[in-house]
């Protein structure tokens, strides 16, 4: 698993250079990771709850209603959006937007 990924300082609100990223700039929207398994996701959505790691979400979500594929968003110390998915196993939990995918607000 990849938990090492995380880091336990708190988010702050711009970069290094003062300035929040913006997604309404060219640029890179969010980096995701995949992992084998939903309860992979799981588990490090736990690790990311212990690290008192704000969340995008309640929690790992479908990219879409219905989908199979899902994950967890949350965002990095210079407000780079990063998610934890599986490509499968998510299809019964709740889509975050009905009609939208999960990752549309990217």
């Amino acid at each position: 698993m990849a938990e090492d990924f995380c880091q336990t300082r708190p988010s702050p609100p711009t970069t290094a250079r003062g300035m929040r990223l913006t997604t309404a700039a060219p640029g890179l929207h969010h980096l995701s990771c995949r992992v084998d398994s939903i309860d992979e996701v799981r588990a490090f959505e736990e690790r990311l709850r212990a690290l008192n790691v704000r969340l995008l979400y309640q929690g790992s979500v479908p990219h879409a209603e219905g989908a199979q594929s899902g994950g967890v968003c949350f965002e990095d110390p210079d407000s780079i959006r990063l998610e934890v998915f599986s490509p499968t196993g998510a299809r019964h939990q709740a889509a975050p937007t009905p009609g939208a995918p999960s990752c549309g607000f990217y």
